[in-house]
């Protein structure tokens, strides 16, 4: 299987800076990726990372190809750091 990782970042110029516990902050992005690999049933995979920066808040966005999160965990999902 094979995992191809695509990134962008919006806009390129403006510095980000992200309040909150580093280690949570990396241990989230980390188990939403493996989330992601995990679900690709042996296919080929797409995982795009974006990074969004509007005024004073960062959106990060990761989506895949894979089977999808069931409708009833989606509004569980919203996470917000302050």
């Amino acid at each position: 299987m094979n995992v191809i990782f695509k990134y962008s970042i919006n806009p390129l110029y403006k510095p980000v800076f992200i309040k909150g516990d580093y280690s949570d902050f990396c241990r989230m992005i980390s188990n939403l990726l493996n989330n992601s690999v995990e679900v690709m049933e042996d296919k080929d995979g797409i995982i795009g990372i974006d990074f969004i920066v509007k005024e004073e808040k960062v959106e990060i966005k990761i989506k895949d190809n894979g089977k999808g999160i069931p409708k009833r965990w989606l509004t569980k999902l919203r996470i917000t750091l302050m």
